[in-house]
C-alpha cells in the first residue's frame, strides 16, 4: 500500500512505513508549478512563494537526515513510479 501526502505530525508516523519518498524539485520548477496552477491560489503571491520555498529547503534536507528516498519529481510521472517502485523492490 502506498500512502502519498504531507501530514504536520508525520515525525510521530515515520516508523509505521516500511519507506518513505519525498518528491523533490527545483526551485524553477516549483515557482512554475505554483504559478501556473488553476486548481489553488497559494503560492501566487510574493510572501506565499517566498514561505514556500523556504519550507522547500528545510523539508528536503531533513527528509535525507531520516534516510529517507528523495525522488526528482521533474522527470515524468512514469519515470518517478518506476523508480519507486524500484526501491521497494518492485518490478
Amino acid at each position: 500500500m502506498f500512502v502519498c501526502g504531507s501530514l504536520g505530525n508525520e515525525g510521530e508516523l515515520h516508523e509505521l512505513f516500511k519507506a518513505v519518498f519525498a518528491l523533490y524539485v527545483d526551485d524553477d520548477s516549483l515557482k512554475e508549478r505554483l504559478t501556473t496552477r488553476t486548481t489553488n491560489d497559494w503560492g501566487k503571491q510574493p510572501h506565499e512563494l517566498e514561505q514556500t520555498l523556504r519550507h522547500h529547503h528545510n523539508v528536503y534536507d531533513r527528509y535525507r537526515q531520516l534516510g529517507d528516498f528523495v525522488v526528482d519529481a521533474t522527470q515524468s510521472p512514469e519515470k518517478v513510479v518506476e523508480v519507486i517502485l524500484a526501491k521497494v523492490g518492485v518490478q
